[in-house]
């Protein structure tokens, strides 16, 4: 692998449709784990519902890390040189302005969804500590990210493949492998990698994938079931075991989700789109129309979510859920997302 960064010429048809497919899918995801959480929490563990529930959740997993995956790829592999105040300046303001708003948005709907009155006084506080609504988190982590952004760049200006799979390699010793030893064996590692935690390792990842050769596909879809396999039986057992769900293997950062997020990721690249949307040029124009629907809906599910699942919770059975989704999509159509990052939201060059 060469040294120097992808350059960031009018990008490829396949590059663009292979990002593409991947939101489309992680949205869908997102979706699926809002809904899937209502039954989580409202089964009893190892019931019908509950394993149903549990195996949607369990292939939605990856929905985060292919969002930052992609948004690395395309912010790492960039080229376009701006001073580090305008580039921390651009990113602030297109992360806290929808951060801003959304954050309003849910402590007024908070407050009406128990018949309370809405108090603004703790704005603040809950504005800077995350704790408004459960799904807003990922601004958070985008944010954080940005402001790593030019360091890495640095790195990579200079890394070679050794010096990728190094750091990738210790960001899953410090977040997955370490969890492990201390839960199941009693073995914690105090603060020794600490640096590199957090949701770095997928940011990084996803400008790697994008330069490495060509993977067998049906290595990447035996690792991908077996990561499967482990989140979801190994969610089912510990849960088991304590009466109530436990989310150990559902962390964003656990070995089995990474290795899914991985392999799903370097799958979907490896997909050769430009013929296939040469054959049904079409399909090309439903897909960025897909995603930016499913965009809102992932912003407003949760909220749509409450109103609507709570109330049809006696009316339809999981197995039912496709009637729901479409009731939630028909509301959410109507809203409009206010502000879209044009770097993590890719566009098409002539459109």
């Amino acid at each position: 692998m060469q040294n120097q960064v992808v350059e960031d010429k009018p990008v490829t048809n396949e590059r663009l449709d292979y990002i593409d497919f991947l939101r489309v899918i992680a949205l869908i995801m997102v979706v699926i784990i809002h809904v899937s959480a209502f039954y989580f929490f409202g089964e009893t563990v190892s019931s019908k519902q509950w394993l149903i529930a549990h195996f949607y959740d369990t292939f939605s997993r990856p929905a985060v890390p292919i969002f930052i995956m992609v948004s690395g790829l395309l912010l790492l592999s960039s080229d376009r040189t701006s001073s580090l105040s305008n580039f921390l300046r651009k990113r602030a303001f297109r992360v806290i302005v929808p951060l801003f708003f959304w954050t309003i948005i849910y402590i007024i709907w908070s407050a009406i969804k128990v018949n309370e009155a809405i108090n603004l006084k703790n704005f603040l506080p809950n504005f800077l500590a995350g704790n408004v609504y459960y799904h807003l988190y990922f601004l958070y982590i985008i944010f954080g990210l940005y402001l790593i952004t030019p360091l890495l760049k640095v790195f990579i200006a200079q890394a070679k493949k050794q010096d990728f799979l190094y750091a990738i390699g210790l960001w899953i010793l410090a977040v997955s492998v370490f969890p492990i030893l201390e839960r199941f064996l009693g073995i914690r590692i105090y603060y020794l990698l600490i640096p590199i935690t957090g949701f770095v390792g997928y940011y990084l990842a996803g400008y790697f994938f994008s330069t490495v050769p060509h993977v067998n596909n049906l290595l990447l879809l035996i690792i991908w079931i077996i990561a499967n396999l482990v989140t979801y039986f190994g969610t089912w057992l510990i849960s088991n075991k304590s009466g109530e769900l436990d989310q150990f293997f559902y962390g964003y950062t656990s070995l089995s989700v990474i290795a899914s997020a991985f392999t799903f990721f370097i799958y979907i690249k490896q997909i050769n789109f430009s013929s296939f949307y040469t054959r049904h040029p079409n399909l090309k124009k439903h897909f960025c129309w897909s995603f930016n629907k499913l965009f809102d809906l992932s912003y407003s599910s949760p909220h749509i979510g409450d109103a609507l699942l709570w109330d049809l919770w006696n009316n339809y059975q999981f197995t039912d859920i496709q009637p729901i989704f479409r009731n939630t999509d028909d509301c959410c159509n109507c809203v409009n997302c206010v502000w879209v990052d044009s770097d993590c939201v890719a566009p098409y060059p002539n459109n």
